[in-house]
């Protein structure tokens, strides 16, 4: 945390403090020494004037109380100043006293040091009655004394203020001790806050990098692998939109608690946002640890969630990289399993471990390199659509185009499907180029309407984009851009395997996308083993024979032929149009026209063509009756690329 690394540890902030309170007491305490010496220096010579005065009035108590002092003043004064010095007044006692007035007399104590150094003080005294009975007493106390009195005084005060100073001393160490332990308990806390998902107190993103590159470190001296694990859930986006965000924390909340408990200790779950999360297992032996750890983790999903009073079912797919096999850096290895769990995600197999073969553009960074220049040739325009036509065999009216999408890279050409596709699926472009992809498609079919052509254009979806729950709106959206369509304008491929990889839910998106309006059509069929009473409660208008069966025929294969007779009468018997794909030869095409197939598609009808040809072939082709009167000329709606 950038704070904590601003702030000394707690050690050197009490030795810190300890030294700074040291330097404030000791001035402290000399500047209250200073001034106490004053005072007690004050103090001494105050008690050397009280001694003084005391002496005095002594005096002058035994001159009045003596009946015969008239008689021998002078001697009599002496003897009364000598008993007087003689009684003491404390350690500042006068020493020498001389009177002046009606007698005058000096009179030093018995064994009194001689110095020159004295404080004399003046105090008057009467010695006898009337106006000249008046006389002055100086009372002188050695200077050393006054000194010694408050030396001693001073000693007193030195140990009494160095204790209490020692106190409070020692009290604002242990205040700096409890303090700064206070403090870096606190920095600790917040940088565990910081570093915490909030919602289920899991490590963050940050820590994990952190902890995996731990890890790393850590089994190149173990010489053992990391296994690296993201998993991501299925349909969790419907359980936010349908029963609101509170509820999907909660679900997260419990599944937060479910992964720690099938977790050992040296296993750590981190979140890394939404319904993503990552396993790290930092010291594995081979794939079968790792596979054990995945299946406690899908088995702890199959107890619903309880949320909202609801019985919520939710499952995962997680992705597995392994650390060195798929990867030498924490980047590298999140990279790997997130394709991974993406490829688990269309197979709908639970968990996938990374294999090389499963990033097409793996080598040399050039998968990422290519990624880069694809979000360029969404924004450029580089993607461009080719239309293959689909005619009708009894009337040879062209019904509608198939829009495949080519790529005019600028270094190598035109790019076919195949080279780049798969990157998009395992990419989080793969959203953005499909309304990329249908928005152009709109905008074309809505210049064919306006030309006359009564046309609809078919679109292929990825498994990804049917687990978008966000696509029927936003089809729907793009529809509502050209005034002059309307949603059966717009045909939906979907393969026989992506509807057999999970029948009720792909049930279920089609079901939306029908009641929208738009047309449905199972592509490559034949080589998905579907069900024919999952088939048939489909929501799909026409099925499209596999170009391996059509190709079949062509090479005078009877078992082909036979197949593709069963299949239409299947879908004749079922209400659905059929398409057969591949036609290359006439032989083909009359084979097909005459066992009763409705449409046909390839080669030998057309080759897939650029819009500006497509329409150039249609004026051609297509017979007058076919097109519509045109409705005039307004604006076609500016196409924009669609940002994710």
């Amino acid at each position: 945390m950038a704070l904590k690394r601003f702030v000394p540890h707690r050690g050197g902030l009490v030795v810190t403090f300890g030294v700074s309170a040291l330097v404030a007491t000791v001035i402290v305490g000399l500047a209250m020494r200073h001034f106490a010496a004053t005072t007690v220096r004050e103090r001494a010579v105050d008690d050397a004037h009280q001694a003084a005065q005391q002496l005095t009035f002594q005096i002058q108590s035994e001159v009045s109380a003596d009946p015969r002092f008239h008689q021998d003043p002078r001697r009599s004064l002496k003897r009364i100043v000598r008993k007087a010095l003689a009684a003491g007044y404390g350690p500042t006692s006068p020493t020498q006293v001389s009177i002046a007035g009606p007698v005058n007399i000096s009179v030093s104590a018995p064994r009194a040091p001689h110095t020159q150094h004295v404080l004399t003080f003046r105090v008057p005294v009467r010695l006898s009655r009337g106006a000249g009975g008046i006389g002055i007493v100086d009372a002188s106390v050695p200077y050393d004394r006054v000194m010694a009195s408050a030396g001693t005084a001073l000693t007193r005060l030195d140990l009494t203020l160095a204790g209490c100073l020692g106190l409070l001393y020692l009290a604002s160490l242990l205040l700096a001790h409890r303090a700064a332990a206070k403090i870096a308990n606190e920095l600790v806390e917040r940088e565990h806050r910081a570093r915490r998902d909030p919602l289920t107190s899991l490590p963050t993103r940050e820590q994990l990098h952190d902890m995996v590159h731990a890890a790393i470190v850590d089994s190149k001296r173990k010489k053992q692998k990391v296994a690296l694990m993201l998993m991501d859930l299925n349909r969790f986006k419907e359980i936010n939109d349908t029963l609101g965000h509170h509820t999907g924390d909660r679900v997260l909340q419990q599944l937060a608690s479910r992964l720690r408990k099938v977790l050992r200790d040296s296993e750590t779950v981190a979140r890394l946002g939404g319904d993503e999360f990552a396993i790290l297992l930092p010291s594995v032996t081979d794939k079968g640890q790792v596979t054990a750890v995945a299946q406690r983790i899908l088995k702890s999903l199959e107890e619903p969630f309880v949320a909202a009073g609801l019985a919520l079912d939710v499952d995962a797919s997680i992705g597995i990289a392994l650390y060195p096999d798929h990867g030498d850096r924490v980047a590298k290895l999140l990279r790997a399993a997130d394709v991974a769990m993406y490829l688990g995600k269309e197979s709908l197999s639970g968990y996938t471990f990374f294999t090389h073969g499963n990033d097409p553009g793996e080598d040399g960074g050039k998968r990422l390199a290519l990624i880069g220049e694809l979000r360029s040739a969404l924004e450029s325009g580089q993607l461009v659509l080719y239309y293959q036509p689909k005619i009708e065999l009894a009337t040879g009216l062209v019904k509608g185009v198939e829009a495949l999408v080519r790529w005019e890279h600028p270094r190598g050409g035109l790019l076919a499907p195949d080279e780049f596709i798969p990157l998009l699926e395992q990419s989080s472009l793969l959203r953005r180029f499909t309304l990329y992809i249908v928005e152009t498609a709109l905008h074309d079919c809505s210049g064919w309407r306006r030309a006359g052509f009564d046309v609809t254009v078919a679109v292929n979806l990825s498994m990804r984009n049917l687990l978008d729950s966000q696509l029927p709106g936003d089809l729907r959206k793009l529809i509502h851009k050209s005034p002059n369509l309307k949603s059966d304008a717009l045909e939906l491929e979907i393969t026989e395997s992506m509807i057999m990889s999970d029948p009720e839910r792909i049930f279920r998106v089609c079901m939306a996308l029908r009641d929208l309006g738009f047309l449905l059509t199972v592509d490559d069929f034949g080589t998905g083993y579907s069900s024919l009473a999952y088939l048939h409660r489909l929501p799909v208008s026409s099925l499209k024979i596999d170009k391996s069966f059509i190709g079949a025929m062509g090479a005078d294969n009877p078992d082909s032929e036979i197949i593709v007779r069963s299949t239409l009468d299947l879908a004749h018997n079922l209400g659905l149009a059929v398409v057969a794909e591949g036609v290359e030869t006439p032989q083909v095409y009359d084979t097909l026209a005459s066992l009763g197939c409705g449409h046909a598609q390839g080669y030998f009808i057309s080759r897939p063509m650029p819009n500006e040809a497509l329409v150039e072939w249609l004026g051609q082709h297509q017979p007058a009756a076919t097109q519509l009167p045109d409705p005039g000329p307004p604006a076609a709606p500016a196409l924009s690329p669609v940002r994710a």
